[in-house]
């Protein structure tokens, strides 16, 4: 699935906004994002795996930033890849209205709320160990592939950075672009 994206990210006091191209391979675990500037210009061009970040092309001026891409990588990964749900494995639990299913990923604690009419993932959190973080999803839209956040916004409180995104439009693959 093809998605666009505008996203605004704050880092300890920076604002950076851009837009970005993404193209989700749900089936395989993977994500290739390009990020571009206000004017057009592309930033970088990013493949994105559970436990890897390829760079196919990244700004020479981007560069000067260390570990961007992996930055870029993980969060990325952490909104659509990893972790995800394991109904088999992770507890199921109900209150205040929405489902809850909590699980151990190595040293981490995550936990995935769902709820709302339909029932859609709200929020998930990892926790414990070396990491704390959260996603949540807002805004749900309808489209004939079906139901997308129109808002997310991942919040890293041991890195310090907040990103959101606002989710533009969803394609299937080969589904035609409009002129």
């Amino acid at each position: 699935m093809r998605i666009h994206q505008t996203a605004h990210l704050s880092m300890r006091g920076r604002e950076f906004q851009m837009i970005g191209l993404m193209e989700l391979d749900t089936g395989k675990n993977e994500a290739r994002l390009v990020g571009l500037n206000e004017f057009g210009v592309k930033l970088f061009d990013l493949e994105v795996t559970e436990n890897d970040v390829t760079e196919h092309y990244l700004l020479p001026q981007i560069s000067r930033f260390p570990q961007l891409s992996e930055a870029v990588g993980l969060s990325l990964r952490r909104i659509f890849l990893f972790p995800a749900p394991a109904p088999d494995q992770d507890a199921l639990s109900y209150s205040a209205g929405g489902y809850r299913l909590a699980g151990d990923r190595g040293e981490q604690k995550v936990l995935f709320q769902f709820g709302g009419d339909p029932v859609r993932l709200i929020e998930k959190t990892v926790y414990q160990g070396p990491e704390h973080w959260r996603v949540v999803f807002f805004d749900y839209q309808k489209s004939p592939q079906g139901d997308y956040p129109g808002r997310i916004l991942l919040e890293d409180r041991q890195a310090g950075y907040r990103l959101e995104l606002n989710i533009e439009s969803v394609r299937i693959k080969d589904e035609p672009t409009e002129n």
